[in-house]
């Protein structure tokens, strides 16, 4: 059977054969949509607004089907990507004449529906990632907003924000989800890190401290239902683990773990119900939530109506939002002067450190380094490692290509880094060490601080937002950390280790290859601060003053809102 002839056609006839082919015919669908693809240039069929909604909202459709569909008939209709403006009219009319049923559905073809815009900016710069990023957040404000709007009428139930007679400090910790992985996981180790430090530093106080860590599941729905992490009992358990095994001593059962995964509901307005329960039933003294891929989507606004809210970035670079009383930074916040309502809601902060143990004893036969190589070592997750390379100029690429030329034993390992050919490609300039298998693609390793242990420094490209823990794990072993401002290390180094110019960034990269005793003391310097500055004593107390200035600042904010 051949493809449906497609050069005139209804939509609605269009959208029911993708569907019935989609389910029955795979093969068909496909070569349908490849026919559709071919479409290019030629006469293109004018298809009303309205009735593009009406079909998108009617069909109960598996998600990838969805985004095929709306790439479908963008292209069919003439256009390159489906326009902002239908794609709210098409959560606002879903969620008008099918309620909280649709919104699940209605996520999808918008996730999907803007997702090939998404990635098409991903590899081409800063820029243009930012571009990406506002496409989904635009397309998906509708959504958000019913959603919001919805919460906050159930947490209009909660008690105020604090009480004059309440003495229990009560944080909640706010996160759509982070990977689980209880050994390696930085973002999962990073939340533990907070509780730990809050608890200590209410203990040595004598205040009774409560932390609430909230999984809303709610931030790239589409993908979490492809991961059987939003699902699997397993991951609860793992993650629950990882949280409350290593309180302060005296606070045990201080830190309690909820999950509302909306997947585990037959209606979205239930989901939203039990996770506004679990909020009103804490009714949190202060919120703290953290930005970045795990950042939950859909409460932002209904917290902040009701209770001091703290933003943190969990990297440096995270794009931040309106429904935050102060935002504390990943990174300096030099470069954080403007924000998005006014005035100046950043605080230095300095982070709680507390790395992974090595778990293993690694030789450098083990990790096939040469017995005489000098190594260094760059680790970075999810292509990015990848992308800071490809950003680099052709004058920084070419300085560090001259590096492998003066120095013959020098090895570049890439730990997570995926796409050789992609480097070369944007960085040819480094084609020279890359052939000479100087520069090494190492796959994701279970224990890194091993394999840091021995390397001999660990670089930290301009262009890395993110791995903090990898860098830190460098630092505690004594390895000289190479870092750029701006990047998510800067948070715990001491200033002047930390560098604004390329010049002087490869120039100390360079010093550090050849001077022994300099690198020892520019290793020895970075891991004095981080201990000194760190520890989960001095961040908690530096953590408490943030969220007695929050509640004050919430007071203020609520105070002027009557």
């Amino acid at each position: 059977m051949s493809t449906f002839e497609l050069e005139s056609f209804d939509l609605g006839v269009l959208a029911s054969k993708l569907i019935q082919y989609a389910e029955h015919k795979p093969t068909l669908y496909r070569a349908s949509v490849n026919r559709i693809h071919e479409l290019e240039g030629s006469e293109r069929l004018e298809v009303p607004h309205d009735r593009l909604v009406e079909v998108l909202t009617e069909a109960t459709i598996d998600p990838e089907v969805a985004f095929e569909l709306s790439t479908v008939t963008a292209k069919a209709t003439g256009d390159s990507e489906l326009p902002v403006e239908i794609l709210s009219s098409l959560a606002e009319e879903a969620l008008k004449t099918r309620g909280y049923g649709a919104l699940r559905q209605i996520d999808a073809i918008l996730t999907y529906a803007t997702l090939n815009q998404v990635y098409r900016f991903v590899y081409s710069g800063p820029r243009s990632r930012a571009l990406g990023n506002q496409v989904r957040v635009r397309a998906r404000a509708a959504l958000r907003s019913a959603a919001a709007a919805e919460l906050s009428a159930a947490m209009s139930r909660c008690p105020p924000v604090v009480s004059d007679n309440d003495e229990e400090l009560r944080v909640l910790m706010a996160v759509a989800w982070v990977p689980a992985r209880p050994d390696s996981g930085a973002h999962l180790r990073q939340i533990s890190n907070y509780a730990n430090a809050i608890l200590a530093a209410a203990a040595d106080r004598g205040q009774t401290c409560s932390i609430k860590v909230i999984f809303t599941f709610d931030h790239s729905i589409i993908k979490l239902w492809r991961n059987f992490q939003a699902d699997n009992p397993n991951t609860r358990k793992v993650i629950d683990e990882a949280l409350t095994s290593r309180l302060p001593s005296g606070c045990e059962g201080r830190l309690s773990v909820d999950f509302h995964n909306p997947s585990a509901f037959s209606d979205f307005g239930d989901y939203l119900d039990s996770v506004a329960g679990c909020i009103a039933a804490f009714n949190p003294s202060c919120v703290m939530k953290w930005y970045g891929f795990y950042q939950s989507i859909y409460f932002a606004s209904g917290l902040f109506e009701h209770f001091p809210v703290i933003g943190l970035q969990f990297n440096a670079g995270n794009p931040i939002d309106m429904h935050a009383d102060l935002l504390l930074a990943q990174g300096d916040t030099r470069s954080k002067a403007l924000d998005l309502v006014g005035g100046n809601r950043w605080r230095d902060h300095v982070i709680p450190l507390d790395v992974f143990e090595r778990r293993e004893i690694l030789t450098r036969a083990d990790a096939q380094m040469g017995k005489d190589d000098v190594v260094m070592v760059s680790a970075m997750t999810g292509g990015r490692l990848d992308q800071a390379i490809a950003e680099l100029t052709a004058d920084e690429a070419r300085d560090l290509s001259e590096l492998f030329e003066r120095h013959p034993n020098l090895h570049w390992h890439l730990v997570a880094a995926q796409d050789p050919d992609r480097i070369k490609q944007c960085r040819p300039e480094l084609a020279m060490p890359m052939n000479q298998g100087r520069i090494h693609f190492v796959p994701l390793l279970p224990d890194l601080r091993a394999y840091i242990a021995i390397a001999d420094l660990y670089l930290q490209l301009p262009g890395m937002r993110g791995g903090g823990m990898s860098a830190a794990m460098a630092v505690v072993e004594d390895k000289p950390l190479i870092a750029f401002s701006g990047t998510d290390p800067c948070n715990f180094l001491p200033d002047e280790t930390i560098f604004d110019a390329w010049p002087d960034y490869v120039s100390t990269l360079s010093k550090c290859l050849t001077d022994p005793q300099f690198s020892e003391n520019f290793a020895r310097q970075q891991r004095r601060y981080l201990t000194e500055c760190h520890s989960s004593k001095v961040v908690g107390r530096s953590l408490l003053a943030h969220i007695a200035e929050a509640t004050e600042i919430a007071k203020i904010r609520r105070f002027q809102m009557l």
